[in-house]
């Protein structure tokens, strides 16, 4: 909050960021429905409980100076996804805001995931790449909303004659606005004292999946440490060679079918559809999201040429920084030519102690069922150190079976490596005291 501006008695709950250009009656409803439903949740006053600029402001109030105060004490940013949205300089400055924040609070309480922020897919649009690097962990999109909401844009269900889905969505989102109240509280941010100060959120960013590295690099400290994630599945295009590529000892093709690949691939791969249509990076998002480490993309949506190169240059970088690698990889991949070698490479650079490899498997594909054991040994053999070398590593896993099995297996993997990463410091810091400390000898020239 800027010095001289009176704060509120207490916070809004939450915050609605929208473009100007996106305004009428669907966003009047949805501001006003959303609100209800959350007071109802917490028994407080409709006035106490949201913010939307030029509603909520009394007339005659300087209007940059409530809008800032709302905007910098505030619990809980909800933003409404679309063009106009992506383009708004003062929707990028209300952003950035609440990433400073977050920023703050996650320096505060390194083992608490913050959920602060919550975007809402107004319109679908195809620029999502236009989003700064730090929304790539936060999920948009995921089971907990109903099915249409993500390709028809929550506009789309408010105007729509049923509201069941459009009710199940503002229900959902109140509630997840209310559990986000009930840990340690959003701190303000003192920093800014107009909104002419604050930076865009989406200028001088790089795109999801563009995060660079830090330089200089700094050590991981017990309380910070990163997850790295590489999706390793091809596109469809890429698939298309497999199709006339033969079996060993069978008179048919590697694939019959491309219809469960992404034509973008890696992020966007569905691996458990049917029967589930989640994409793997969307899943994986709202699984490390909630644990206490800081997830960091490598591969972009459209995997531009260069992008396997640079993914490993990263995967360097991590290892240097002992950051907790993890793989996700089908299985199909190591059948096409251009991935072979990546898998290769991913399986010199990531060091056997700090990575995790997930295969996920889906029986329901026909090719995966009747070629089952030829893929295992191929992606073995890709695998080499982590399958058989010395000491086969434990965070291996070559067949993860459903969606249910993969959302457990997430967490449990990379808790056991952060637990081997914990012990073996503990370790450390034993030999290295041991070290410092002074030996006394006795007169007979023996240690004691």
């Amino acid at each position: 909050m800027a010095s001289g501006i009176g704060a509120p008695s207490r916070p809004f709950r939450f915050f609605l960021s929208y473009s100007w250009d996106n305004r009428g009656r669907p966003l009047e409803r949805f501001f006003n429905d959303l609100a209800q439903a959350v007071r109802k949740l917490v028994g407080e006053s409709l006035e106490k409980t949201a913010f939307r600029d030029r509603v909520t402001m009394e007339a005659g109030t300087e209007w940059t100076a409530e809008l800032l105060d709302a905007l910098t004490t505030s619990q809980v940013l909800v933003y409404l996804i679309s063009e106009d949205y992506l383009r708004s300089d003062y929707c990028g400055k209300e952003l950035r805001v609440f990433l400073e924040r977050v920023e703050q609070f996650r320096r505060g309480h390194p083992g608490i995931a913050p959920r602060f922020i919550q975007p809402v897919i107004w319109l679908p649009t195809p620029i999502r790449t236009s989003l700064p690097a730090q929304l790539g962990i936060i999920q948009t999109d995921d089971d907990g909303y109903p099915k249409q909401y993500a390709a028809r844009g929550l506009e789309s269900l408010a105007k729509r004659s049923d509201k069941k889905a459009y009710n199940s969505f503002v229900d959902t989102l109140a509630m997840r606005i209310v559990d986000a109240g009930k840990g340690p509280p959003l701190p303000p941010l003192t920093r800014y004292a107009s909104l002419d100060e604050i930076p865009n959120a989406f200028l001088a960013e790089e795109p999801v999946g563009r995060r660079p590295d830090p330089a200089p690099v700094t050590p991981v400290t017990e309380s910070e440490m990163g997850v790295r994630c590489v999706y390793i599945a091809p596109k469809q295009s890429e698939v298309q060679e497999l199709l006339v590529r033969m079996a060993k000892g069978k008179e048919r093709p590697l694939r019959t079918s491309t219809e469960f690949f992404s034509p973008s691939g890696g992020w966007h791969w569905q691996p458990f559809n049917p029967p589930v249509p989640v994409k793997i990076g969307s899943l994986v998002q709202q699984l490390v999201t909630d644990l206490p480490y800081n997830e960091i993309f490598l591969e972009d949506e459209e995997q531009p040429e260069g992008a396997f190169e640079l993914a490993v240059q990263r995967l360097r970088a991590a290892a240097k920084r002992d950051q907790i690698i993890l793989l996700i990889v089908d299985a199909w991949a190591a059948y096409v030519s251009r991935y072979q070698q990546l898998l290769k490479q991913l399986d010199e650079v990531a060091p056997t102690g700090r990575t995790a490899i997930l295969v996920p498997w889906n029986d329901a594909d026909a090719d995966t069922a009747e070629l089952g054991d030829e893929l295992q040994m191929q992606l073995r053999v890709l695998f080499r150190t982590k399958y058989l070398g010395g000491q086969p590593s434990p965070f291996f896993k070559p067949r993860v079976p459903t969606i249910d099995d993969f959302r457990q297996m997430v967490p449990a993997v990379l808790k056991g490596i952060r637990e081997d990463i914990e012990t073996l410091r503990a370790a450390e810091k034993i030999v290295e005291s041991t070290r410092s400390t002074p030996q006394v000898r006795s007169s007979r020239g023996l240690e004691e």
